[in-house]
């Protein structure tokens, strides 16, 4: 049984050393993206606990509960998230397409079920507007990118829209956009409530984490339009391509000064999700009532119902 146990001690080794990634990416290491995929870590975890304890390598099962006890403090959320009592003031429904026809489909059936105020659509590319264009009928007020595939719908009135896209970045929201920085994919609208309020809501589509590409600089460069925007009333909603515990999700709320809202939801892949990559962030004006992961539409992606009320504070 040598080639077991060499087996075992080669889990073992690799655990160890992707719990070390893990933690030293919490700290701000670039190995952060392994945070990505902490439910795999997990799960691979767990399973290497029961076959050392029924093998009876104790020492090796010992290694592994440590392991399991730093990955899962990692994983501990003890933000504060503001919750609402009583009834939303707002429902959005956020879904990445992943260009689908039958995505869109389906997300015209959860439309009827769900009856958002606004819908925020990733990957809803322009072959889709056949199926897309059904919605214009209820949510008369849109913005929509030519170039890139970040949509808006609303019922409410739009009383301005743009959009952000990747090299070479064009803002007509917010103005020139800062040279040199790589654009998420976005859709802007400022939308006027039943009340008269006002917020400013984005769809928003960051890229893969680096290294594999660039959503650090992507970040960034949202930061820094953001900053022509009152933090308070924005609502960032969409496929942010994050999964807690990376780190990256703290940095892009403390950039963008707005608090995260999902905790433990997965959204991806779509037949049995694992990862939460979709998100909603709002500012100080909002709080969470209900956040709800939608059924299966056709896409690679769970889309997200979110209820929102406006936060009384002093």
């Amino acid at each position: 049984m040598t080639w077991f146990r060499a087996a075992l001690l080669l889990a073992g080794s690799s655990l160890v050393l992707l719990t070390g990634l893990c933690l030293a990416g919490i700290f701000g290491a670039p190995t952060d993206t392994f945070n990505h995929l902490w439910p795999v870590w997990m799960v691979f975890a767990i399973s290497l606990l029961v076959v050392t304890l029924l093998a009876r390598q104790l020492a090796l099962a010992a290694t592994t509960t440590i392991c399991i006890t730093l990955l899962a403090a990692i994983a501990m959320d003890k933000r504060d998230i503001p919750h609402a009592q009583g009834e939303r003031d707002i429902r959005i429904l956020s879904h990445n397409l992943w260009g689908s026809t039958r995505a869109a489909g389906g997300l015209v059936h959860l439309v009827d079920a769900t009856e958002p105020d606004v819908i925020a659509l990733q990957e809803a590319f322009n072959h889709l507007n056949p199926i897309l264009d059904q919605l214009e009928s209820d949510y008369p007020y849109f913005s929509r990118c030519r170039w890139e595939s970040t949509r808006i719908y609303s019922r409410f009135p739009i009383h301005g829209s743009g959009c952000l896209r990747r090299r070479p970045a064009i803002n007509p929201v917010f103005g020139v956009a800062i040279p040199g920085l790589d654009m998420p994919s976005s859709a802007w609208a400022e939308i006027e409530l039943p009340d008269g309020e006002r917020f400013m809501l984005g769809s928003i589509h960051l890229t893969w984490p680096d290294p594999l590409s660039s959503q650090n600089e992507q970040v960034e460069a949202l930061s820094q339009e953001l900053r022509r925007v009152d933090p308070a009333q924005l609502v960032l909603v969409g496929d942010f391509n994050a999964a807690a515990p990376a780190r990256v999700l703290e940095t892009m709320a403390n950039r963008w000064q707005v608090t995260r809202l999902t905790r433990h939801q997965p959204t991806w892949p779509a037949t049995h999700p694992i990862v939460g990559i979709d998100h909603a962030f709002a500012g100080e004006n909002w709080a969470r009532v209900e956040i709800e992961v939608g059924p299966l539409t056709g896409s690679d992606h769970r889309p997200l119902i979110i209820d929102l009320a406006r936060n009384e504070h002093d």
